[in-house]
């Protein structure tokens, strides 16, 4: 990912190759994750007659104060505090130590029955992501530590689905009936695996780097969602 940010023009959310300008779309996101790329827009000004009682608070004492461990019954408001953990800290990864209230809007709207589309959101939180990841990189100094926050899973299984026939890094997985059952790319993509390798990081770094740099012919595979046999109809449908 981060040999990926040379190549990345933020005027253009793009990245700049010999063969062409690559970015991740909203049709990779429904690909990849199966969320569609329709839907209302989010308007986090909205009143909603849903209560939930939120104190800031560390993930830890989040969880204490809202998931009961004495029941296996799912209360709403325990339905509510679950998925704004899981938005918060594993779809858009926030970059705080505490669930972010901006989060708990947005659940208690998808638990109200809005169907917002978040697959936009989501493109969108990586596109600043990588911007700030940019930026910081460009005035980091020498010793300091890059510290990154946002969906940056996402990025890593775009580049894979994309370069996947020049990244030569990957071996498929097993063969698996759960993951060939199922109806989205993510998850083949996630369970990759990495091929053993004694280089330094450096050196895998330099790797990576020369596979970007040296892309100068685009293939019909890099548009991975082009013949797609998984997800919407749409996707199905033979041009």
């Amino acid at each position: 990912m981060l040999a990926a940010m040379y190549f990345w023009e933020g005027s253009t959310n793009t990245i700049q190759l010999k063969c062409s300008m690559l970015t991740p779309i909203l049709f990779d996101i429904v690909a990849i994750t199966g969320l569609p790329p329709n839907g209302e827009i989010y308007n986090p000004n909205l009143e909603s007659e849903t209560q939930f009682k939120f104190d800031i608070a560390t993930y830890g004492a989040y969880m204490n104060e809202h998931f009961d461990k004495d029941t296996t019954e799912v209360y709403d408001e325990e339905y509510i505090a679950f998925l704004t953990f899981w938005l918060c800290h594993c779809v858009f990864c926030s970059s705080s130590l505490q669930i972010a209230k901006k989060f708990v809007i947005m659940v208690i709207q998808i638990h109200e029955g809005h169907v917002f589309n978040l697959s936009k959101l989501l493109l969108g939180s990586l596109y600043g992501a990588i911007g700030t990841a940019c930026q910081t990189m460009n005035t980091l100094a020498e010793g300091k530590t890059l510290v990154l926050s946002g969906p940056w899973w996402l990025l890593q299984l775009w580049l894979v689905a994309t370069f996947e026939k020049r990244l030569k890094f990957y071996t498929p997985p097993f063969h698996n009936y759960e993951i060939n059952g199922r109806r989205i790319k993510g998850v083949r993509l996630a369970n990759l695996k990495k091929r053993l390798t004694t280089c330094s990081t450096v050196e895998i770094f330099s790797q990576y780097f020369n596979v970007f740099s040296n892309c100068d012919t685009f293939e019909s595979t890099m548009a991975h969602f082009a013949d797609c046999k998984l997800g919407p109809k749409c996707f199905q449908r033979d041009v």
